[in-house]
């Protein structure tokens, strides 16, 4: 590639990589470019001003963004210390690993391990979304081995939260309580897709009872009903359940349940509205539960 197309050269110890200048990127998160680079290129290169707490990063996600490449893209990583993920959204790209070569087209996922060792090129323009995974926050949902997942089934909720992500977190008037809420339904998302392939089938229908009840709160169910349909002990539904979300499976409801709720009154919904909307019996018990959780009355909020 002549030099004067080129927009930026990453030269590590583990990575080799060239932008074409017409590439640009919108970070979720703070960036890990050089200084000189995100200045000299802040028209191409989109950073959100930082967050009291990155969300994100609370789950494992070091880095993540929207890149679109222009024709002439190349990576070469080799033993990097983190997971690196790529959800294609449109165009392609080529990736080479062990001396196979597979397509990155829309709605393929690609997860590579820590220490992997592979090369992406690409001859059309491709758009994706990409994370940085801290390896030991997400190791049951990883591998060993680079993975590819062709149409994947939650495409549209992946980029559909995401877009909400950077919709929110670019505003004047951002609300962390949103991005909070987008980021665990994000880790929701991408711990299921990834879960389909675990060996424990109980892992991974609780992880599509989290993602199903954050569309339908009325979903929420009693440890000892779910531990029963899926022909197992209470004690075990929690125990996988700490180990997926850290949390024991009631309380991961619970606030699911009162982030749907959340959501509602700060969408203009009054107390009784909300209340249903998240699920809860009636106004008093979703009142009387708001306050414990979070220490302030539902109506004031």
């Amino acid at each position: 590639m002549q030099k004067k197309n080129i927009l930026w050269i990453k030269t590590t110890d583990h990575t080799l990589q060239f932008w074409p200048k017409k590439s640009s990127e919108i970070n979720l998160t703070q960036s890990s470019k050089p200084e000189e680079i995100k200045l000299r290129w802040k028209n191409k290169i989109k950073i959100p001003k930082p967050l009291k707490r990155d969300f994100l990063k609370q789950r494992g996600i070091i880095e993540a963004a929207i890149t679109e490449h222009a024709k002439g893209f190349y990576q070469n990583r080799d033993n990097e210390s983190f997971t690196f993920v790529t959800v294609s959204y449109k165009g392609s790209a080529t990736i080479e690993h062990n001396g196979k070569k597979y397509n990155l087209s829309p709605k393929t996922i690609m997860i590579a391990p820590l220490g992997s060792s592979f090369t992406i090129k690409n001859r059309t323009k491709w758009d994706f979304f990409w994370l940085h995974l801290k390896s030991n926050f997400w190791k049951a949902y990883i591998g060993k081995e680079l993975r590819i997942i062709k149409n994947s089934q939650y495409f549209e909720d992946i980029k559909n939260t995401v877009d909400s992500y950077v919709r929110n977190i670019f505003t004047s008037n951002r609300n962390e309580q949103i991005l909070n809420s987008l980021a665990e339904t994000l880790t929701l998302i991408l711990k299921t897709e990834l879960a389909k392939q675990y060996r424990n089938p109980i892992e991974k229908n609780i992880l599509e009872h989290f993602k199903n009840l954050q569309s339908n709160a009325k979903l929420s169910i009693q440890t000892n009903k779910f531990a029963k349909k899926l022909k197992t002990s209470p004690y075990e539904i929690n125990k996988i359940s700490k180990s997926l979300v850290g949390k024991s499976f009631a309380k991961a409801q619970l606030d699911i349940c009162l982030d749907i709720a959340i959501n509602a009154l700060q969408n203009g919904m009054n107390v009784r509205q909300a209340s249903e909307i998240g699920g809860f019996p009636d106004q008093y018990t979703f009142s009387k539960i708001f306050k414990r959780e979070k220490h302030i009355s539902p109506s004031l909020y």
